[in-house]
């Protein structure tokens, strides 16, 4: 079932979404702490989800509740460094996928009206591309995606088609 956008002020321009951009762009430079790895580093490594975060805070206050009780060779201090790093990232996780589900919607909501636009805008061009302009060349960019042919593949040498098969029955 489709539902209509019933927000309102769901409008973005370019120019503020350009600038949200750039600042968002600003902070991930800012964010030197996030070393990039490879796709085969990030598959060696251990999930941690929220859930993990949770639960390294929970056991972050007991143990500093209960100081007396850890060894002396517990480097607490380091524990706590450790841990408050890992808490506020996943907080800051939370915030970019609130943000990302945002922008999703955004998408979602504004995007299908503008795609029927260029639909239209396609149109009027490959009817202009009829002529002995330029335009013939940028239309044929302008498609959503390539499709593949439509033929099926041709039978292999010796193969009976079935009009063939059906003809040589006696």
């Amino acid at each position: 079932m489709k539902t209509e956008n019933t927000k309102t002020g769901v409008a973005a321009t370019a120019d503020v979404v350009t600038e949200v951009t750039r600042e968002l762009e600003a902070v991930h430079a800012k964010m030197t702490f996030m070393p990039p790895l490879t796709p085969e580093e990030r598959a060696g490594l251990e999930n941690f989800g929220p859930r993990s975060a949770d639960v390294v805070e929970k056991r972050l206050t007991a143990a500093l509740g209960h100081r007396d009780e850890l060894p002396p060779a517990f480097d607490l201090r380091q524990f706590e460094r450790s841990a408050a790093s890992v808490i506020e990232l996943s907080k800051c996780q939370k915030a970019l996928e609130r943000m990302l589900v945002d922008v999703r919607d955004a998408l979602r909501s504004l995007g299908p009206p503008v795609l029927e636009e260029s639909k239209s805008v396609l149109g009027y061009l490959r009817v202009s591309a009829a002529g002995p302009r330029q335009v013939h060349a940028t239309v044929n960019t302008l498609k959503l995606r390539p499709r593949a042919g439509r033929r099926s593949p041709a039978p292999a040498e010796g193969a009976r088609t079935p009009a063939a098969s059906a003809t040589t029955k006696t």
